[in-house]
């Protein structure tokens, strides 16, 4: 039906054919596996498989099955090809070969397993690694010779076209009672009749369905109708190919495609629908252009330091392809290299000698707009074992590269797998900005050694004066200054885990970050907080007694931080930063006065904002480091002053501060006093305690001059902290890291009554509003 009644076979040809035919699935079986299922287990597909499947479910058997059943369908084309050398043997049995004469198994063997794995090939493939033509063994007439494309072609389109009810047979159908995607593949084979050449138009096949399908069949009639243009596009594939080939042994097939197929509305006069009709109606993006802006461009990321969010973007795409490197490459370290050139325009190139890209990555997953090469099938294909292994990359979203738009006038992206040669390079540009028809160079590239290269042309407007950043401090008084790009890329890439090179109008390459722990805390401390362009370096002295401190956060042998505890009043926030892999959330703002150093969470969102501390995965952790340094704190000796501190740092990462914490209170005579917070009990039996709150209720007010409440004891916080929250859940505090929490949890297990009040109208803050009071009494 397919080739036609005379096409040219010779017996040696229709032997291998026919091997190949009974071969080329024979192994989606364990038994076609030597050691069975344990070895399939074994094997880095299978791995790869359960550590996909993982994703989706916790239910440990059902996890192995569905990765069984996985693994055989990648493992099964190329097993086939090794079925006809294989043999098998039970007990004292002789040996079984599928083929049991030696001389043929020995010549032909070998071809027909090729052919038979070639059906999972794309066509490509299939013209590349097959030859043109086998000659016959010794003792077969010489023009036995064989067109091994020619029987590939063959193999996968009647493979194609067998899609009929034989493969759904009606009793069984019945019998396992399919539902979901399962049922429609099911239900559109069993409704296909067995396909014919088309009455009309003898040069295609006809293919009809056996009864209509109703709507509530839509889905089985999408199958059945992909199935369909499946079957058109190898034929035509096979046909293209041929004629290439060009020989008389080797003629395009006497079918030339599949009747109905350029419009589902045509097609359904052949795949009959009762009550609807299917129409060429698809989601798409009418405005691909405008959707990136929209969504991987300003309105994600906000209008405001631009460049450095597409800088922090494209190293973390080049740190994961050094990553995954490093995970298939053990002696294997890597680097990242930001290159700026001014020709008349800036250029900015961000590069790496990771894993690079192939023709077909480069193609597909990196223009799928919200697709991440990581999560893809294509990754198990591209790079066998990466998925299985403990290999986690930052990148997840799949639209990073897309913010590159945001700043640049013309975009191109050089690329090679890291294990080809460099003649493989692949070249993508953008020549106008976003372009629905990227162009594509192959071949070598003058001066280009490494794996992937991005350069951007940058527009004018986004360039910031002599290549500076705008910085502000948090306080109020704030200061503006400017920082170079050097300065910014060292804040930018404080946690990351790769080597950082910068490389200025000179070519010299400076090595900006060594991609490992600091060894000179201080120095990386200078670095990463702006010092040298505040106005006096001040951090020398607000870090001594620190530095001595600093320790590696861990998670296993996995590093998510390196800190110490913060005992200082307030800096000028540079002094700590959150990353998200390693990059900072926000190198030009500030960071948390409860810690200096960094500290490394998990995205909440595709904008890279960190997750809440105390929702951190690895939250545990990050409390037993916390309570190391209360342990260096107190090995270090406590002032009162520190104490009054401490609270505030501990309270962030879930550790109790009662025991060490002090808090500093006014009395109604106007005298200040320093107690431990386990002694406000004695407090409390003289007189009541008060906290000052304005139009935030459920805080306490750090912006006031009031130094004392009539007939109290004022609470005057020393910073302003989540230790000073207020919130509360009927008569009890909420927060729970919170000192009204922890003075009411002591009173309650001392067996004595809390009683929470307020007064209302004590005074005014710095802004003019009226300050209440929250108190507490026994």
């Amino acid at each position: 039906m397919l080739v036609g009644e005379s096409y040219p076979l010779n017996p040696l040809e229709g032997f291998i054919l026919g091997g190949a035919i009974l071969l080329h699935d024979a192994a989606l079986c364990f038994e076609a596996y030597e050691g069975g299922l344990t070895k399939i287990r074994e094997t880095v597909e299978w791995k790869d498989s359960f550590a996909a499947v993982s994703d989706r479910t916790n239910n440990e058997s059902a996890r192995k099955h569905s990765a069984d059943f996985q693994a055989i369908r990648l493992l099964h084309a190329g097993q086939a090809s090794q079925l006809c050398s294989r043999s098998w043997k039970s007990n004292d049995a002789p040996e079984h070969f599928l083929i049991s004469d030696e001389h043929l198994r020995t010549n032909v063997g070998e071809l027909i397993g090729q052919i038979a794995a070639s059906h999972h090939w794309s066509i490509e493939e299939v013209q590349s690694q097959l030859p043109r033509f086998v000659n016959s063994p010794s003792e077969f007439p010489s023009e036995w010779t064989v067109c091994p494309q020619k029987i590939a072609c063959i193999l996968r389109c009647a493979d194609a076209m067998h899609i009929d009810g034989r493969r759904a047979p009606d009793f069984l159908y019945a019998l396992l009672n399919r539902s979901g995607v399962s049922l429609s593949h099911w239900k559109a084979q069993n409704w296909i009749g067995r396909p014919s050449i088309d009455p009309v138009d003898p040069g295609h096949l006809l293919i009809t369905s056996t009864r209509s399908f109703a709507e509530s069949d839509f889905e089985a009639w999408w199958v059945a109708y992909d199935a369909a243009r499946l079957i058109d596009r190898e034929i035509r594939a096979s046909n293209s190919l041929l004629s290439e080939l060009d020989v008389p042994e080797a003629p395009p097939f006497d079918c030339k495609g599949v009747s109905g197929v350029d419009s589902p509305r045509l097609m359904s006069t052949y795949l009959r629908v009762s009550g609807w009709q299917p129409c060429n109606a698809e989601l798409h993006v009418g405005n691909v252009e405008g959707l990136v802006r929209q969504l991987g461009g300003e309105q994600l990321y906000g209008n405001t330091d631009q460049l450095w969010v597409v800088l922090r973007e494209l190293i973390q795409n080049a740190r994961d392809a050094i990553a995954a490197r490093q995970v298939l490459q053990s002696d294997y370290v890597g680097s990242v290299t930001v290159r700026v050139k001014s020709c008349g325009h800036y250029e900015l190139e961000v590069e790496d000698d990771g894993l690079g890209m192939s023709e077909r990555v480069l193609t597909s997953v990196l223009l799928d707009f919200g697709s991440s090469f990581w999560s893809t099938e294509l990754v198990r294909s591209e790079f066998p074992g990466l998925r299985a292994s403990k290999y986690k990359p930052v990148g997840r979203f799949g639209i990073g590269f897309y913010s590159a738009f945001m700043v640049a006038e013309s975009v191109s992206v050089i690329s090679r797998r890291w294990d080809c040669g460099l003649d493989d390079c692949r070249e993508l540009k953008f020549k106008n900005q976003l372009s629905l028809r990227p162009l594509m160079c192959t071949g070598k590239v003058p001066g280009f050694t490494s794996s992937t290269r991005v350069t951007l042309q940058l527009k004018d407007d986004v360039i910031p004066q002599g290549l500076s950043f705008k910085v502000r401090t948090p306080r109020m008084g704030a200061q503006e200054f400017f920082v170079p790009l050097g300065a910014m890329l060292q804040r930018l890439v404080a946690g990351l885990d790769v080597q950082v090179y910068l490389e200025q109008g000179d070519g010299a390459k400076l090595l900006l970050h060594p991609g490992t722990p600091a060894k000179d805390v201080h120095d990386w401390l200078k670095k990463i907080s702006f010092s040298e362009f505040l106005n006096g370096d001040e951090s020398a002295d607000k870090v001594r007694g620190h530095i001595q401190r600093m320790r590696p956060i861990t998670v296993g042998d996995e590093q998510i931080g390196l800190a110490a505890l913060s005992l200082m009043h307030a800096d000028r926030g540079f002094l700590s930063l959150f990353t998200v892999g390693g990059l900072a959330v926000n190198p030009s703002a500030s960071g948390q006065d409860s810690f200096i150093g960094y500290i490394d969470c998990p995205p909440l969102t595709a904008k890279r904002n960190q997750v809440a501390l105390k929702d951190h995965p690895n939250f545990q952790e990050i409390s037993n480091w916390a309570e190391e340094q209360l342990g260096l704190i107190r090995s270090q000796g406590l002032d009162p002053i520190d104490a009054c501190f401490l609270p505030h740092a501990l309270a962030e990462f879930g550790v109790d501060p009662r025991p060490d914490g002090m808090i500093l209170l006014a009395l109604d005579d106007g005298k200040q006093v320093i107690v431990k917070i386990t002694e406000i009990q004695s407090i409390l039996s003289a007189k009541p305690l008060a906290f000052l709150t304005s139009d935030l209720p459920n805080h306490v007010d750090p912006n006031n001059h009031v130094r004392s409440v009539s007939g109290h004891a004022l609470y005057l916080p020393v910073k302003n902290s989540s230790f000073n929250s207020l919130k509360f859940e009927g008569s009890v505090p909420a927060n729970e890291n919170s000192l009204a929490y922890f003075l009411h949890d002591t009173l309650v297990a001392a067996g004595i009554e809390p009683k929470w009040g307020t007064i209302e109208g004590v005074g005014q803050n710095i802004f003019g509003m009226q300050l209440n009071a929250r108190t507490l009494s026994i």
